[in-house]
């Protein structure tokens, strides 16, 4: 049993900032040198911190569950958070964090591209500090825990949602008691390894603490997080967890089943949110924030009643064949400015292989009525998913061509361990095959039936055709949002256009048509300030 003293817990998550500098790097002019790659980690490390964030949003996952321990063990422990993509911080950096912390547990969290961070991390945290207890948890841990585990640093992990599970496991250590009877975990014992009985999903989210906002710096987060350019003071929020879908490259770490925090328990959150610190834009993280049709149209209620001056947006996503228009409008009204949509494949084909089953007529309609009514609109796209062909990928850039909305994501696909699609292809190596090297270039493990060399080209189209059109460098122009305003309406148009440029690899003089480079040049260097929209 552990003395009653004060106990120190640090929360960590793992990303890797190195990788989004050998992207950077390989957008603008292909040159992954080791010694270039070098050069720049120095200059951002110099540039950036804390104090001057690269990128990052508030970790939610690991703020809530600093708030459990607060709620269980009121303050028997000193909790610190660190971000080590907010704070520019490789793995041998948190070295001298270590020290000065001295913490009795750490707990680390991370997604599935960033495992080989992970486990450097695992080395410096028992290099620095042998004798603390090292826990994890997070996508990483939940969807790979016998490959996790094989790391002999790792003394326990804690699979899928911890708010239950991490204070039980706690209160186990520190009483001495048996890991057995804890359910949702893994660890070692004896030489081998033990997985406990499972642990049901959270069931009462309302139950939940919001995340521990105190632990960060709010207003430096919503300039290194931005959906809109200029941002606001924002908070990412999520209402609710799972969802009832079946596409098969999704992990299922929050259930099938949708879990619905009630509209008064997310409001009263926002509304404390937007009167102690000021927040005036929110980002809802849901799977499926639409599904529950009945509730959003009362959170919406809620958000009008209250006069609060606010907007909001759905950065992950709303699911768009569902989606009615008297929705549309009340979320309009309530201050909805942004969303994405998951078009995923314009083919039937690979539509039904992922099981996404995408309503285009549907989706069509609501898009083009989203972008009418003033509403930022995003598509998220894919390409490379098992038999792929040249025409298949063309009828997604057409889809999209045809649209009006602003805006577009290319991923290649990233077939995760734990997903249908990882089994159905055998497997993928991600530390090697996803991330920068791969992400826009698309050089190794092609699992579609096209060359590399035609989908490296194919980026560069679908980036050209899409924004580099008369429609929509005129739609960006004329664009007006309720809620936006025109100059800053102006300033986010640039910016998207000054980094669409910059990752498919567009200059200026690949645009033929004098007119549409005018126009370019107008989206790029926008006049004085007009008034605001209304």
């Amino acid at each position: 049993m552990l003395e009653s003293r004060k106990m120190r817990f640090l929360f960590i998550y793992v990303d890797d900032i190195r990788d989004a500098v050998r992207c950077q790097l390989e957008k603008v002019d292909g040159d992954l040198a080791a010694e270039k790659v070098d050069a720049l980690m120095k200059r951002i490390k110099l540039l950036h911190g804390p104090e001057n964030p690269i990128g990052g949003n508030p970790r939610l996952g690991i703020l809530t569950l600093a708030s459990v321990l607060r709620q269980k063990f009121g303050d028997r422990f000193e909790i610190g958070y660190c971000d080590m993509a907010f704070e520019c911080l490789e793995a041998e950096d948190l070295r001298k964090k270590l020290r000065r912390f001295q913490p009795d547990f750490v707990g680390l969290s991370t997604m599935l591209p960033f495992a080989h961070v992970f486990h450097e991390v695992t080395r410096v945290v028992k290099e620095e500090l042998p004798a603390c207890t090292l826990l994890a948890g997070g996508p990483y841990i939940s969807s790979a825990a016998r490959r996790a585990m094989e790391d002999p640093r790792l003394d326990v992990a804690v699979l899928l949602e911890a708010e239950e599970t991490l204070p039980e496991l706690l209160t186990a250590m520190l009483e001495g008691a048996s890991l057995r009877e804890v359910r949702g975990i893994a660890f070692r014992e004896g030489g081998e390894l033990v997985f406990t009985e499972p642990r049901p999903m959270v069931a009462d989210l309302d139950r939940v603490p919001w995340p521990a906002v105190d632990l960060i710096d709010l207003e430096n987060y919503s300039r290194a997080y931005r959906i809109v350019s200029p941002p606001l003071k924002s908070m990412p929020i999520f209402s609710s967890r799972g969802c009832s879908y079946e596409c098969t490259y999704c992990h299922n770490l929050s259930g099938k089943t949708v879990r619905w925090r009630s509209a008064e328990n997310v409001f009263e959150e926002m509304s404390y949110y937007y009167r102690e610190h000021g927040v005036r834009e929110f980002f809802f993280w849901d799977d499926i924030f639409n599904l529950n049709i009945k509730r959003s149209h009362r959170l919406c209620d809620l958000i009008r009643k209250s006069g609060m001056k606010i907007r909001f947006s759905f950065p992950r996503g709303l699911r768009g064949d569902i989606l009615t228009f008297d929705l549309i409008d009340k979320m309009i009204a309530a201050g909805f400015c942004q969303s994405s949509f998951a078009v995923e494949s314009a083919s039937p084909r690979i539509q039904k292989m992922i099981k996404k089953y995408n309503k285009f007529d549907k989706l069509t309609e609501v898009i083009e009525y989203c972008a009418a009514r003033g509403v930022l609109v995003t598509t998220f796209n894919m390409v490379d998913f098992p038999g792929e062909t040249e025409e298949e990928m063309m009828q997604t850039l057409e889809y999209n061509e045809g649209l009006s909305h602003h805006d577009v994501t290319l991923f290649k696909l990233s077939p995760f361990e734990g997903t249908q699609i990882y089994d159905q292809i055998g497997g993928y190596d991600h530390h090697e095959n996803l991330g920068a090297a791969t992400f826009y270039k698309y050089k190794k493990s092609l699992i579609s039936r096209v060359s590399p060399e035609f989908l490296e080209g194919f980026v560069k189209q679908f980036g050209m055709r899409f924004y580099f059109s008369k429609r929509r460098l005129e739609n960006a122009l004329s664009f007006a949002s309720p809620h936006i305003s025109s100059q800053d309406l102006r300033e986010h148009f640039k910016t998207l256009y000054r980094v669409a440029m910059t990752h498919y690899g567009v200059q200026e003089g690949d645009i033929q048509d004098p007119e549409v480079r005018g126009l370019l040049r107008k989206v790029l260097n926008p006049a004085e300030p007009a008034r605001a929209a209304g």
